[in-house]
């Protein structure tokens, strides 16, 4: 392999890996204007066409969001055993690149430590196996990236937010001092990563609750404190990673996220971001959603105990993993030993990528994001399966599932509708329904957000057998209620080949032949 096929091949890597790379020359000056490669990825007619430009290029990465990395760049001759082990990248004559996952308020810093940058929005590194005037770029660690450490930066994050903090809490009397404290705590833990809430803040809080008049008593000063920081973990809030940096409600209009722009160029960059579509791999739900699920959707799956609402879901990730789509599976209702053992059936192996976790610790969304978030880093994954709604937790408290359960339902649905967009994955979602006859998308359990938030709904209904009341047919009739591609409302027979669901078009309801009993589970 030649040079030029060897840079072409390690282009391609990391542009499937969500990697923005441009070209530069041997001496690290860019050979084209780079900077729309920080909201966009080349193509690789792009970068073919880049080389035959430029025959000696060399490779960046641009760092920060669009490459969801943050490099830590420490000259080779400094000591670098206070660095966590991560992704490295080095050359043999003076310095380090120690690879993080991004963080949206650490910005490029130049010296923040001893012979120490940050490299992070708006600027690059150099990529293996590019080489410069003095030398070969290699990767010392080829590994995932870990959470980008801010642990070890605290004197510049405290610097950072010290000025604001120390100068927003004034003195307050006896009867205000509490509530007041309180809001000042919050103000704090909101905007804060809370691996040193109580290494770097406690310490400022309590000098605040020096000004009150008189101080609050220390033992109710901390009672207070980890309440609130209790009620933020429990929560799993993660305001201090959207509003770190912001000093003030007026730097919102400083987000790239949030610009106005003309309704055109907003409806672009959607349609760019839903680019990609994955067949189901049943050719009658494929033309029926204008071709395929796309990232940002979420698949709700309805179904009454006992009617295969399981199968189908594995059969949706069985297909799409023969695509070499990575699938993320969550069951909360069977073991893992059993979904195996139906995905056997399925005639899935160990070169499928269909991946879980080993214990599902809560069924909090906060807790799936994160995992979802490690396991995009880790096996790119573009599918999530969650068996079933029922089991899970909305990301921020609500007021009471006996007060309001169709509401906390609902906060639970728009955050996997989020979560879908966010990381531009498919969602699939089983949830119930509470009656067995004629089912609609009304009849959905418990929210009526749950239709209003999903992109298509399927209902599964096993009518009873003709000749005996606990018996079902071997078929199912799977309805789609909604959809949101095209609008039809459809429905087909459906029967199990394989372990998977097979549309049967033959099948005719009045000649069923009456022997699945009730209580089959599939």
């Amino acid at each position: 392999m030649n040079r030029k096929e060897a840079m072409l091949k390690s282009a391609e890597y990391y542009l499937k890996n969500k990697i923005s790379v441009i070209p530069v020359a041997m001496d690290k000056k860019p050979l084209i204007q780079w900077r729309e490669y920080q909201n966009k990825y080349a193509t690789i007619d792009e970068v073919k066409q880049w080389l035959e430009d430029f025959p000696d290029m060399q490779l960046w990465w641009v760092t920060g969001k669009i490459s969801s990395i943050i490099v830590v760049d420490v000259e080779k001759w400094w000591d670098i055993s206070w660095l966590p082990d991560t992704a490295i990248v080095s050359t043999w004559w003076d310095w380090f690149h120690y690879y993080y996952s991004y963080v949206p308020w650490m910005t490029n810093k130049v010296r923040i430590k001893n012979l120490t940058d940050i490299r992070s929005d708006w600027w690059y590194v150099v990529l293996p196996p590019s080489r410069s005037t003095k030398g070969d770029y290699v990767w010392i660690k080829k590994k995932q990236p870990i959470m980008f450490p801010i642990n070890l930066f605290q004197e510049w994050y405290k610097t950072k937010y010290s000025e604001e903090f120390e100068t927003w809490y004034e003195w307050f009397p006896k009867w205000q001092r509490n509530n007041e404290m309180a809001k000042y705590i919050w103000h704090i833990l909101a905007k804060t990563h809370p691996s040193i809430w109580d290494e770097v803040w406690l310490k400022l809080i309590k000098e605040a609750n020096l000004k009150n008049r008189p101080p609050i008593d220390d033992d109710e000063l901390l009672n207070t404190f980890e309440s609130i920081k209790n009620k933020e973990k429990r929560s799993g809030s993660d305001r201090w990673y959207k509003n770190a940096g912001s000093k003030s409600s007026i730097d919102m209009w400083k987000d790239e996220d949030n610009k106005i722009l003309p309704i055109r160029e907003i409806a672009g960059k959607e349609e760019n971001s839903e680019s990609e579509r994955y067949p189901t791999g049943i050719n009658l739900i494929d033309n029926s959603t204008n071709w395929w699920f796309k990232a940002w959707d979420l698949v709700v799956i309805s179904w009454m105990s006992w009617h295969w609402k399981t199968t189908i879901a594995q059969t949706f990730a069985v297909n799409l993993a023969e695509l070499w789509l990575p699938i993320l599976f969550f069951s909360y209702e069977v073991l893992i030993s059993h979904l195996w053992k139906k995905f056997k059936e399925m005639w899935v192996t160990s070169d499928h990528p269909i991946y879980s976790v080993e214990k599902h610790t809560t069924g909090n969304v906060w807790w799936i994001e994160q995992k979802v978030k490690e396991a995009k880093v880790k096996y790119w994954i573009k599918v999530l399966v969650i068996d079933h709604l029922w089991f899970l937790l909305p990301k921020s408290n609500v007021n009471g599932i006996s007060s309001n359960y169709a509401a906390y339902i609902g906060s639970i649905v728009r955050d996997l509708k989020t979560l879908a967009k966010d990381e531009k994955i498919i969602i699939i979602l089983p949830a119930h329904l509470r009656k067995t006859e004629d089912p609609t998308m009304n009849d959905l359990k418990d929210s009526s957000s749950i239709s209003q938030e999903s992109d298509y709904v399927f209902i599964i209904n096993r009518e009873r057998s003709n000749q005996w009341d606990d018996y079902y047919q071997t078929h199912n009739k799977v309805m789609l209620v909604k959809n949101r591609a095209t609008g039809d409302s459809v429905q087909w027979w459906f029967t199990i080949k394989w372990g998977r669901f097979v549309h049967d078009p033959f099948f005719v309801p009045e000649q069923a032949p009456n022997k699945t009993k009730k209580y089959w589970y599939g």
